[in-house]
């Protein structure tokens, strides 16, 4: 079964132009290794071919600064940078995988939010301003409460997008301000070139960052999370 929302096309000169012994990549399908496509990808869901391409290296990830938005310790060991959409259904499901996650390696695993809407799902780059709107508002706790919310409904609309505002209590004519303008938008679209950058080109794409070594996976898809468990593990027992 497909486990991401496919996105924007990796060409052949991105994988010619990588360096022998970057990042691993992670990405597992039953067993199989899941390879990131060669022919462009089309507007909807599909499964993810196998086989034993390498994947983009992940090196390329922007680092994290005070700017993003953080869950759990600053100095963690581990670091999940999750690139996502909030209307892509395989990132609704991967949002309690990486929560339980969170809570399981409490101080040793934090998680760094980014955003990658993708072109086809229309309510994705909206609700992302939606976020960074309850950010303007309310820092860094009101847009994971926010995120939290849009991923707890039923399905993401127009209407959703505002709903979920009044439920974590923006003020409204702030929150409609700050929406109207798209003020965030090119925030979002730093965001989404830097996934681009890092060899995401689907979602939910996430780049594991081992901040003991330096070392860096990307993880692809909506993996179980007894699959990212072992990646963790192995990642922390790294010296």
């Amino acid at each position: 079964m497909p486990r991401f929302c496919w996105g924007h096309l990796i060409t052949k000169n991105q994988y010619l132009e990588q360096k022998p012994g970057g990042s691993q990549a992670v990405a597992q399908n039953g067993g199989a290794n899941l390879a990131v496509p060669t022919v462009p990808a089309v507007a909807g869901n599909q499964a993810a071919p196998t086989g034993e391409q390498v994947f983009p290296s992940a090196d390329n990830v922007p680092k994290v600064t005070a700017a993003d938005h953080l869950r759990g310790k600053t100095n963690a060991s581990i670091t999940l940078v999750e690139y996502s959409d909030l209307e892509c259904p395989f990132c609704k499901r991967f949002h309690p995988t990486m929560q339980k996650i969170l809570a399981d390696y409490k101080g040793q695993v934090n998680w760094v939010y980014r955003h990658y809407p993708l072109p086809f799902h229309a309510n994705g780059n909206p609700a992302a301003l939606g976020a960074e709107c309850a950010a303007d508002q309310g820092g860094n706790d009101l847009f994971w409460e926010y995120v939290d919310g849009i991923f707890a409904e039923a399905s993401l609309t127009a209407d959703t997008i505002t709903a979920v505002a009044q439920k974590v209590g923006l003020d409204k004519t702030k929150f409609d301000t700050c929406f109207q303008s798209k003020k965030y938008q090119k925030v979002i679209d730093e965001q989404l070139a830097g996934g681009q950058q890092a060899g995401i080109n689907g979602t939910p794409g996430t780049v594991l960052i081992n901040n003991k070594t330096g070392k860096t996976q990307l993880i692809v898809g909506a993996l179980p999370y007894e699959e990212i468990k072992k990646t963790i593990d192995a990642a922390l027992a790294e010296k």
